[in-house]
């Protein structure tokens, strides 16, 4: 195993009229990572789905990763 050493910044935006948290994290040996998130129940899972894909193509993030820093760490990206 290896450790995953970060730096997280946290911020929230109001988009749409949504509240969005926002967080950016400097991996070490990894790369820089922008998170996005609402917190939604059933109700609305799908409306918050559309609102954080369409401002993550505002911000130019549309290549979403799907592994956690510590595959990436191990695999060496």
């Amino acid at each position: 195993m290896a450790t995953v050493r970060k730096r997280r910044r946290i911020g929230r935006c109001i988009w749409h009229e949504t509240p969005i948290e926002i967080a950016v994290d400097e991996v070490r040996d990894v790369g820089n990572f922008i998170e996005l998130e609402i917190l939604a129940d059933q109700q609305t899972l799908a409306r918050a789905q559309v609102t954080l894909v369409k401002l993550a193509r505002r911000l130019g993030l549309e290549h979403p990763v799907r592994r956690s820093y510590l595959e990436m760490l191990m695999s060496g990206l």
